[in-house]
């Protein structure tokens, strides 16, 4: 008796098709990281389930919904949230582009050199001696007095694990609450 490939597909689906499962998040539920940059100052991300973050800066509070990757992008799987929701103004601030998500190196020289050859600017990123990172930038275009909140959040991987001390670390610059 022969098995119509029909059933088999079903079966597959009924069994095997999830949706898409976060993968390689650095948040957790009611997880809460507060960070302080140079140039925008502090700002808090909690994680509401896997896929809700809400932003606070500057005495307001934002909600991002977050999308997870199906495929790598830039090597890093996580959250994203591609701005186009839009929010309430508040001092130029009409959305949010948000990453997170772990990234991933063969060596500490490699990992501190993405900060460097990247493009970073040290006013808006700050990490941990773990490789914990926060990017956090108000970008304003004054001729349309709005803006985008640039959010990136990564925790950097060594050879699959978390560094033990990573160099030019401001530990003093995050806090995490869980």
């Amino acid at each position: 008796m022969k098995f119509p490939a029909l059933y088999i597909v079903l079966f597959l689906c009924l069994f095997g098709c999830t949706s898409v499962g976060v993968r390689e998040a650095v948040m957790t539920d009611g997880m809460k990281i507060c960070a302080k940059t140079a140039k925008d100052g502090e700002i808090c991300i909690l994680a509401e389930g896997d896929r809700y973050r809400h932003i606070s800066w500057d005495g307001v509070t934002r909600t991002a919904k977050m999308i997870p990757r199906k495929k790598r992008w830039v090597g890093m799987l996580g959250l994203m949230n591609s701005g186009y929701e839009r929010w309430r103004y508040h001092k130029g601030i009409t959305q949010a582009n948000y990453s997170e998500g772990q990234v991933h190196f063969s060596n500490e020289k490699e990992a501190a050199d993405m900060f460097k050859v990247g493009g970073f600017d040290p006013m808006t990123f700050v990490y941990t001696h773990d490789g914990l990172a926060v990017h956090y930038e108000q970008v304003i275009r004054q001729d349309m007095k709005a803006g985008v909140m640039q959010l990136d959040i990564f925790q950097i991987m060594v050879n699959g694990k978390k560094p033990d001390n990573l160099s030019g670390s401001q530990d003093e610059n995050i806090t995490v609450y869980r």
